[in-house]
C-alpha cells in the first residue's frame, strides 16, 4: 500500500509541475491601430520581449455597404503572419497553417480583407520564428464605418498556445486532455491497490 501512495505522488506532483511550467499567459490591449493618411492605416504588436511586427493597409470602398482592407506593406526582421478569422475560432499553429493570409512575412504575401459596413471582423495573428508556431497568437476587432476603420478590441496569448478570438481564453495545451486521461488512470489504480 505505502508504494501504490508513493507512487501516486510521484505521478501527480510530475503532472502538477508540467502544468505550472506550461501555463498560458493572455494580455490584452495587444494591438495597435494608427491612421496614417485618409485611407492608410498601420496595426501592429508587440512581444512581451519587446519585438515588434506590423503591417500597412489601406481601405479601397467598394461603393454601398461593401469596401475591402488590402495589406500592401509590413515589418521585417520579424517573422509574423495575419489573417482574417471568426469569433470563437482558435488562433494556433493550425489555424495560421489552414488560412489564407492577410500577410505573411515569412513567404513574404500579401492579401485582402472584405469589409461589410458597420460589422465586426477579426483578424488573428502570429509572431515568431516559422515553422515552429510557438511564438505569440493574438487576435484584433475591427469595424468600418464606411469612412474609417475602428480598433474594438484585441488581446494575445504569450506562451504559444494560442488564443479564442474575441476572448481571452487560451487554447487549452494537448497536454490537458493528457492530464484527465491520466488522472481517471490514477483513479483506477488507486481502486486496485
Amino acid at each position: 500500500m505505502k508504494n501504490c501512495n508513493l507512487f501516486l505522488l510521484i505521478i501527480v506532483v510530475c503532472f502538477t509541475v508540467h502544468c505550472s511550467s506550461h501555463a498560458a499567459n493572455v494580455v490584452w490591449d495587444s494591438v495597435g491601430l494608427f491612421q496614417n493618411d485618409v485611407w492608410d492605416y498601420s496595426i501592429g504588436t508587440e512581444t512581451q520581449s519587446g519585438v515588434g511586427a506590423g503591417l500597412l493597409m489601406t481601405l479601397v470602398h467598394g461603393g454601398g455597404t461593401f469596401g475591402s482592407l488590402e495589406s500592401y506593406n509590413y515589418t521585417t526582421g520579424v517573422g509574423h503572419i495575419w489573417f482574417e478569422t471568426m469569433s470563437g475560432t482558435a488562433v494556433d499553429g493550425d489555424a495560421v497553417n489552414a488560412t489564407e493570409p492577410f500577410m505573411n512575412a515569412f513567404i513574404p504575401e500579401l492579401g485582402t480583407i472584405d469589409m461589410v459596413i458597420n460589422q465586426i471582423f477579426y483578424i488573428g495573428y502570429y509572431v515568431g520564428a516559422a515553422g515552429g508556431y510557438n511564438g505569440e497568437y493574438g487576435w484584433a476587432s475591427l469595424v468600418w464605418n464606411g469612412t474609417e476603420l475602428d480598433l474594438l478590441d484585441s488581446a494575445a496569448e504569450t506562451t504559444g498556445v494560442g488564443i479564442y478570438a474575441g476572448t481571452y481564453t487560451a487554447v487549452p495545451e494537448p497536454a490537458s486532455a493528457g492530464l484527465l486521461l491520466a488522472g481517471a488512470l490514477l483513479l483506477f489504480i488507486r481502486r486496485r491497490c
